[in-house]
């Protein structure tokens, strides 16, 4: 599974288009096996050894992509008008020429360095739950506050933030030396520890959004209710707001 058998991108496409059309045993059993919610199950060491071996596989069999777009991408292919190119986390960020155009530096299939020229260039590789190189600068900030943390077991990160170990989608904040659940911040998706290996399917997500509302109802529910002039109540100071911190 760390090695495919396939050349190219295409070939390891065509044969996902050819077991949509005709059925494929052990993906309904990969499919199967991670719905079962296994992998918090793991201990941190064998969690390890899924990510490293397992992980690209499952993903990809659990969400897999629709046939007619499967199809296009053939079809550009064919017209020559879309080319894959082997680009890693190792592998130094796609350039910018004077020109406007891209240079890729990749991997070939023999395993020498490349470079390419292209006027478009499609990232399609898989998330780094690393939140220290999230693409997102209000991620990355959270995370420098305090307001999230990843999340770790006997030493292990295993990618994404930590979340309320009373089994909600409250975040894990630390202040000072101390981890807690955050009052003001919900999160699930992607940047959600053990999502990516559990419930990246359109069932969880609705799953997710409801308790996290029901959560922040009852939150509400317990706010006291002001009452006198509306004008008289104090704005609260946002000058620290996380969102502040991203405009640049």
């Amino acid at each position: 599974m760390e090695k495919p058998r396939f050349a190219s991108a295409r070939e390891k496409l065509e044969s996902d288009l050819h077991d949509a059309r005709h059925g494929n045993l052990v993906y309904t059993l990969v499919l199967k096996a991670r719905r079962m919610c296994f992998y918090r199950e793991l201990t941190s060491a064998d969690k390890a050894l899924y990510d490293r071996h397992f992980d690209t596989h499952f993903i990809r069999t659990a969400v897999p992509m629709p046939t007619a777009n499967a199809e296009k991408l053939l079809a550009l292919m064919d017209a020559g008008v879309l080319s894959t190119v082997r680009h890693g986390y190792a592998d130094p960020p796609v350039g910018v020429d004077e020109d406007g155009g891209f240079v890729i530096v990749y991997e070939t299939a023999d395993g020498e360095r490349s470079r390419l020229r292209a006027d478009c260039v499609v990232r399609a590789k898989a998330h780094d739950f690393g939140l220290e190189r999230h693409p997102s600068p209000l991620v990355r900030n959270l995370l420098r506050r305090g307001e999230i943390v990843r999340h770790e077991e006997a030493g292990y990160a295993t990618g994404g933030l930590a979340l309320d170990p009373h089994g909600d989608y409250r975040v894990t904040r630390r202040v000072g030396g101390i981890t807690g659940p955050s009052p003001h911040l919900s999160s699930y998706g992607s940047p959600v520890r053990f999502w990516q290996t559990e419930n990246n399917y359109a069932g969880a997500f609705v799953r997710a959004a409801e308790q996290v509302a029901a959560d922040w109802a009852e939150t509400a529910r317990g706010i006291p209710q002001q009452t006198g002039n509306p004008e008289s109540t104090a704005v609260p100071d946002d000058s620290e707001l996380i969102t502040t911190e991203t405009r640049s």
